[in-house]
């Protein structure tokens, strides 16, 4: 892993781009431009920088992001040892910018700003959970060094669950026929809950210990009447331990199961989650934390990163405010206030399930809310999953 520090720009040489529209984009190729009011000028190039090496080496470096509140990805063209001056570098960004080079990037490369470069072998390795941790030490230490071992404390093993094309209810599935007797599903009103999912543990690697022994979890929640309001009340919604996952209900009459690709990932809580504010960032502080959030998202997500997605453990996406907030409000009964964000720290996300990632038709019924269900650190470390709470939100 490369880190440079920019001392300053040498020269901005830009190369006109003649594409139309952005089919015209070669594979690899952004498209940026900042919106509003902004010159029409549409330019790839180069940029030339002195710059210090922090540390790495230079050696198979395929790809250069630079650290700044937007994500500029780049790559080495040439790279020079100038005595006690540092490294002359030529970069070249893999970014059509819309408004033109040296305007996009004026604000951007100041002195100071931080490029990590990164091998091919080190892009693959960001698979482990061991690399995401080290990657994610490094770069708070450049971006927020004074909150490092807060931040690497926030980190949490998640798993984003990707809908496919595969159905195949013995192994982890959404929808399909529930896995538990009607007398077990009722809701308030003696109707049955809808089946949302049944999680089978063994194929999640990197569980917490304190769910190991748990064979599989299905998630029930209530999808009608919610023109009246999402469901919260305890008769609502379940999450019940399976230990026996072959359905005891007939195939027909139920929506067919979808299956999931499981991605594991190493997650961190949104700037204003209620964890930021209980431990009093600054405003800086936030700005600077959303930034290390973003590019550590952009370097282990991949093509998620922009994406709505369903997810396992780690942290809630919220669509407005923190969901661990809501969980603690809704839970035990409390008015809004600033006190309820000191015990929204106890809550944890447990599944979430969007109607962005892939709109199943029970979204039809229930409404376009995304689905979180949260449970408190010491309830799931015990395996009590009676005293979770579901959270809806919508835009």
């Amino acid at each position: 892993m490369l880190l440079l520090q920019i001392r300053s720009i040498e020269e901005f040489k830009p190369i006109k781009w003649e594409g139309k529209n952005m089919f015209d984009l070669k594979p690899g190729e952004e498209f940026f431009r900042f919106p509003g009011e902004h010159p029409n000028n549409p330019e790839s190039g180069h940029v030339v920088m002195s710059v210090d090496k922090i540390s790495g080496e230079f050696d198979r470096v395929d790809q250069v992001l630079l650290i700044e509140d937007q994500l500029y990805k780049g790559r080495i063209n040439t790279h020079q040892n100038i005595e006690d001056e540092g490294y002359k570098v030529e970069l070249k960004f893999d970014i059509i910018f819309g408004c033109g080079l040296e305007y996009s990037l004026d604000g951007a490369l100041k002195i100071g700003s931080v490029l990590l470069g990164l091998t091919r072998t080190e892009k693959r390795s960001l698979s482990s959970l061991k690399t995401k941790q080290s990657l994610l030490s490094a770069l708070a230490d450049l971006i927020i060094p004074d909150k490092k071992e807060l931040i690497l404390g926030f980190a949490k093993p998640g798993y984003l669950c990707i809908p496919n094309k595969k159905s195949n209810s013995e192994k982890s599935h959404y929808v399909g026929a529930p896995k538990h007797s009607v007398s077990e599903i009722l809701d308030n009103n003696s109707h049955p809950l809808f089946h949302l999912a049944t999680l089978n543990l063994s194929e999640f690697s990197q569980k917490p210990i304190e769910i190991k022994e748990i064979p599989n979890l299905s998630f029930y929640l209530k999808i009608q009447d919610t023109v009246n309001g999402w469901p919260e009340s305890k008769g609502d919604f379940r999450v019940l331990q399976d230990h026996d996952k072959k359905s005891i209900h007939p195939v027909g009459g139920f929506d067919t199961p979808v299956n999931f690709k499981i991605k594991p990932i190493l997650d961190l809580p949104d700037y204003d989650h209620s964890i930021i504010k209980y431990h009093k960032f600054t405003e800086e502080d936030s700005s600077r934390y959303d930034s290390l959030r973003s590019l550590f998202r952009e370097l282990t997500m991949e093509q998620y990163i922009d994406e709505e997605v369903n997810k396992f453990l780690g942290y809630p996406d919220n669509v407005q405010n923190c969901v661990a907030y809501e969980a603690e409000r809704i839970f035990n009964s409390r008015v809004h206030s600033d006190e309820i964000s000191q015990d929204a720290i106890d809550w944890q996300l447990l599944f979430q399930v969007s109607p962005m990632c892939r709109e199943f038709n029970f979204f039809e019924e229930f409404g376009f809310g995304t689905i979180y269900y949260m449970i408190k650190e010491e309830d799931l470390k015990s395996g009590d999953f009676s005293k979770c709470q579901l959270v809806v939100q919508s835009t």
